[in-house]
């Protein structure tokens, strides 16, 4: 059996003023805080199965956040962040 590749980069959130970060990727979770637009965040996983993306905010907080809220930064590498 092939391991899976954790899909990590760099993204910003976008397209929402604040949006919530949740304790397990799901709605009803509990909320760990909110993120505002133009955060820089680090994606540690993309869940194929899920909405949601388990990321780590520049805090250290990590959580889940909703996929269309956030788009891949272009020109960084993970080891710059």
């Amino acid at each position: 059996m092939a391991s899976q590749e954790r899909k990590q980069y760099i993204g910003i959130v976008v397209d929402c003023i604040k949006t919530p970060i949740y304790a397990t990727p799901s709605y009803s979770a509990d909320k760990l805080g909110e993120v505002s637009v133009m955060t820089e965040i680090r994606v540690i996983d993309e869940m194929s199965d899920s909405d949601f993306l388990n990321v780590c905010l520049p805090s250290g907080v990590e959580g889940y956040i909703l996929q269309s809220y956030v788009d891949r930064k272009e020109g960084i590498r993970w080891k710059e962040f």
